[in-house]
Formats: structure tokens, C-alpha cells, sequence
């Protein structure tokens, strides 16, 4: 995705994080996220159709709609205050389906994206731990209580 799409990527990113502190509401970032979500399906739906049939085109933009996916989950999940631990599994699963993608495009295209794709990967199965732990998180956030406690 271009810079431009990236871009996006980090603000909705962002926004969620403040969701996180109390500082937007849900639903307010639910159309955010349905925003990027959609346009995170759109964009590789469009270079797919417009690849001509070349099979690496269409697998390059196919990486896409995993995080596509992503915040259309997030954002139907804000805005219908539902239950949210899906995101969690899903978030597993795109984190290792990433990996998997960098280490074609090391291999296949002698890219250097291993190490950003790995670095998806990884930021993938935070939000994974996250949706896991997350209510141990949100209680210590708001307690003010350590997220570590050695004894």
C-alpha cells in the first residue's frame, strides 16, 4: 500500500489508542476505523481487478484486505458496542498469515519487506495479547494498579 494509504493506517491506529485512554468514544471511531476499512478493501479489490491476471500482482494486494478486514471488525464492533474478543483470534491469525507473506516476498521477490511484514507480524499478535488480556489492561489503566506483579 502506498504511503498515502499508510498514513491512514496510522491515524486510525492512533485514534484507537485514544480509545483506549477515554479520550474518544467508540463509536466515533467506529466510522473512522469503517472508513479505512473500506478503503483498505477497496484498494487491492481494485488492483486485482485492474492486475490483468498476473498471479504476484494479485498477491501483493491481496495482503491488503487482511487489515482491511481488520478495521471494518473494529469499526462494526464500536458501533454496535459488541463484544469485542473476535478481534483478538482475528488478530492472531492475520499476524501469522503476515509472516507467511514476508517471507514470500523475501524469497519470491527478494524484497526486504521480511523485516516490515515480520514487524506486522508482530504488532499483529500484540493486538492478539491485547484482546486477551484486556480487561486485566483496562482495570490496571484505570485503577492505576501495575500491569506486573511479581508476587
Amino acid at each position: 500500500m502506498s504511503n498515502g494509504g499508510l498514513l491512514y493506517v496510522r491515524a486510525v491506529l492512533f485514534i484507537n489508542g485514544l480509545i483506549l485512554i477515554g479520550k474518544v468514544e467508540p463509536i466515533s471511531a467506529g466510522i473512522f476505523n469503517l472508513f479505512i476499512g473500506g478503503l483498505q478493501v477497496f484498494t487491492p479489490l481494485f488492483l486485482i481487478v485492474t492486475a490483468d491476471g498476473e498471479q504476484w500482482a494479485v498477491f501483493q494486494a491481496s495482503g491488503i484486505f487482511l487489515f482491511g478486514f481488520t478495521y471494518l471488525y473494529v469499526g462494526i464492533a464500536n458501533l454496535m458496542n459488541a463484544d469485542s474478543s473476535g478481534i483478538g483470534y482475528y488478530s492472531l491469525w492475520v499476524s501469522i498469515l503476515a509472516v507467511g507473506y514476508s517471507f514470500v516476498n523475501f524469497l519470491i521477490f527478494k524484497m526486504l519487506s521480511l523485516v516490515s511484514s515480520g514487524c506486522s507480524g508482530l504488532f499483529y499478535g500484540r493486538y492478539f495479547t491485547f484482546f486477551l488480556q484486556r480487561k486485566r489492561i483496562l482495570r490496571s489503566l484505570r485503577d492505576g494498579s501495575p500491569l506486573y506483579n511479581p508476587g
